[in-house]
């Protein structure tokens, strides 16, 4: 649950700016703009791509800005391979962001900034915070972890999503963050409240990430789930850029994407679901008490780490790409019923 943000009361005109990789940064917004709007405050969204078209989708009364796209894909199996190789394109939009930033603030006045893990949206004038549970990279280069802290020190405060307190969900990604100052746990954040609904699906499936790794796990899903005529699904693409709904076999509904709402109903009409090991989906499901089959992105060491940390959870079931069967996680949750 979202705990009280550390934002003076003077502040009124607040940008938010998620980084686009995947729709997490993006989804695990919609909790702190939603409570920012219930206190008044005049927010300001700043992304591109299909992070921004969800925030659109979900705030169309806000004003919207497009910053320079940081273009994160997955040619190379090993995510360390492809950051190595994207670096440069990295680097060059983080200084076309932070230039773009200061137009933005002067512009729209603005007087805090929230950025989601993009990494030029600080400001020497304006105080700004980043939102990350990624204190602790785990990766075996220290090159890596040395930038990302160098990085965050630009900010005037971290805001993790998480609590500071055992037990937590982020494990040693969050805890510890020595050499940081001005660190605030502010609670998990789910965009999801918990109530009844009627049963609808057994399953539903939330697909997101890079391609083609986002791709290649719908694929394999798809061809189990047609294999399970008597349970009903519905699969969500993560797809934002048309709005599509269609029926891909009698047991399976398609859904390019939902809003937080429509997927939150979706979520309380389920017994599962099943996902990408992505911390905010994580958070998600944790809050609503679902279990869920959780299949981290291959050599992406976050989700792979986050897998281990959290394989003793009693609502979380784990499985490899290489080694999906949801037939035995279906049969594992009967049978502990």
């Amino acid at each position: 649950m979202i705990e009280a943000l550390p934002i003076p009361y003077t502040v009124r005109r607040i940008l938010v700016a998620p980084l686009n990789w995947g729709l997490g940064h993006a989804t695990r917004c919609i909790p702190i703009i939603r409570h920012l709007l219930a206190q008044q405050k005049q927010i300001i969204i700043a992304s591109d791509g299909a992070a921004l078209a969800l925030l659109q989708a979900e705030f169309p009364q806000l004003t919207y800005i497009t910053l320079p796209a940081y273009n994160i894909t997955y040619p190379h199996r090993s995510m360390v391979l492809n950051m190595l190789r994207l670096s440069p394109n990295i680097i060059v939009a983080i200084w076309r962001e932070h230039r773009q930033l200061k137009h933005i603030i002067k512009t729209h006045h603005i007087d805090f900034i929230i950025s989601d893990n993009r990494f030029g949206c600080y400001s020497s004038n304006v105080p700004s915070v980043c939102v990350t549970h990624q204190i602790n990279l785990p990766v075996a280069v220290p090159f890596a972890g040395y930038m990302n802290r160098l990085l965050l020190k630009k900010f005037e405060a971290v805001w993790i999503p998480d609590v500071a307190d055992s037990p937590n969900l982020s494990g040693k990604l969050s805890h510890p963050t020595t050499g940081l100052r001005h660190v605030h746990y502010i609670g998990t954040l789910s965009r999801m409240t918990e109530y009844e609904r009627p049963k609808k699906y057994a399953g539903v499936v939330i697909l997101s990430g890079p391609e083609p790794q986002r791709s290649n796990l719908e694929t394999v899903l798809l061809q189990q789930l047609c294999e399970l005529p008597y349970h009903q699904f519905l699969v969500v693409r993560g797809v934002t850029a048309t709005p599509q709904r269609y029926q891909y076999a009698p047991n399976i509904i398609v859904e390019n994407y939902l809003t937080a709402d429509a997927l939150n109903d979706a979520l309380m009409s389920c017994d599962f679901v099943i996902s990408r090991t992505g911390y905010t989906t994580v958070m998600d499901v944790v809050s609503l008490q679902k279990n869920a089959l959780l299949i981290p992105t291959p050599q992406q060491p976050e989700q792979e780490y986050l897998a281990t940390h959290l394989q003793q959870h009693p609502q979380l079931l784990i499985q490899k790409q290489t080694a999906i069967n949801v037939t035995a996680a279906i049969a594992a949750w009967q049978h502990a019923r």
